[in-house]
């Protein structure tokens, strides 16, 4: 069978199944995409869009897209209770372009994603994925939909299916990994008292709470607690909640990105905490390497080339969780003291950025 011809069902109509169905369609594959809701989420979700997902999303036209979307945040700012400890420039992220982090909420990045594919047509909503089994080598699949039941029997399966992914589970594919300790808070709300379109962090000790601009005076608030609102800063006024939520971090990686002809991608193979934004960019990251290795007929080298760097950022980002949310008296000591004056040096801003932008991954192939 002709590669271009290749019977392809991909999993979830998140950034990162979108992603897939983008670089495949751009790559002469047509295949298949399914999603069990009805509509994309109406919740910001994941907002940072960081230099690498952008040079990777570049030559199918949805990065030009997002950026006419989203605001560019320019510098990270890092707070004592009563005091600005440090901000990093984001002049010194060693990207030759993009001195700049995109912030765009998850929902209208789904959007120009969509309108890229080619429209809400493109997606089969309300479609869920029941069944999976190898036979023979060949996926043979159950989806339902209006209560009606379809089987199939496509060549290659792509799970970017989520943390709970029916996919993953289905494989019999292990998800190794823990839980912290105690359940975060976030809510995006209207507020006054911080410069807009740069990114805020509180060190409140023994709390840490951040705020990521959406637009305007809305932004985003994660703290390491559930009640959100009960450790404000003082210089930051409450105006309007749009909604609030909570949840439990786990860090997780499977042991195989796939089995046989059936993938995994995104938080379907890896999820980790919130901070440094590296979840959606890592999945997006995922997916368009499977389609460039579905292209290249090299799809066995999925695994080599994606569970080690994923493997190398979550213990990146376990780290970074643990020392800015320690309430110990040496951890605060170093926050509040000896990071911000390393912080300062234009080489440790590079360092810092290189990692947070998604600079610390392969450069894609096929981009050079």
């Amino acid at each position: 069978m002709a590669r271009d011809n290749l019977d392809i069902l991909i999993v979830g109509a998140g950034p990162v199944g979108l992603t897939a169905a983008v670089e495949l369609t751009r790559r002469g594959f047509s295949p298949r995409l399914i999603e069990k809701d009805t509509r994309p989420h109406k919740e910001s979700r994941a907002l940072a869009i960081n230099p690498r997902s952008m040079d990777i999303l570049e030559p199918n036209g949805a990065t030009k897209r997002f950026i006419k979307a989203g605001i560019k945040a320019r510098g990270m700012n890092f707070h004592a209770p009563d005091r600005l400890l440090f901000r990093l420039d984001m002049r010194n992220i060693p990207h030759p372009v993009r001195k700049y982090m995109l912030v765009l909420p998850q929902v209208e990045t789904e959007k120009h994603l969509i309108a890229t594919l080619g429209g809400n047509s493109k997606v089969d909503w309300k479609t869920e994925l029941t069944g999976l089994v190898l036979k023979g080598g060949k996926p043979a699949v159950t989806l339902k939909r209006n209560g009606k039941t379809e089987t199939l029997s496509p060549d290659i399966v792509i799970g970017a299916d989520g943390a709970h992914s029916t996919v993953r589970k289905a494989l019999g594919i292990n998800f190794i990994g823990e839980a912290y300790e105690h359940d975060w808070g976030l809510a995006d709300v209207h507020l006054d008292g911080l410069a807009p379109e740069e990114l805020h962090i509180f060190d409140l000790s023994p709390l840490l709470i951040g705020f990521i601009p959406i637009r305007g005076d809305l932004f985003r608030v994660v703290a390491d607690t559930t009640n959100v609102f009960d450790h404000m800063p003082s210089c930051v006024k409450v105006k309007k909640v749009i909604w609030e939520s909570q949840f439990r971090i786990s860090h997780r990686q499977v042991e195989t990105y796939q089995k046989g002809p059936a993938f995994l991608a995104g938080d379907a193979a890896h999820i980790h905490s919130p901070v440094g934004g590296r979840g959606m960019n890592l999945g997006i990251e995922d997916a368009a390497w499977l389609a460039y290795l579905i292209a290249q007929d090299d799809t066995e080298s999925y695994t080599q080339h994606r569970h080690p760097v994923a493997k190398n950022v979550l213990e990146k980002v376990d780290r970074a969780t643990r020392i800015i949310s320690s309430d110990g008296s040496v951890t605060t000591f170093l926050r509040r003291f000896v990071f911000p004056y390393i912080a300062r040096r234009n080489f440790a801003q590079r360092n810092a950025f290189r990692n947070i932008t998604g600079l610390d991954t392969p450069a894609p192939p096929w981009l050079e």
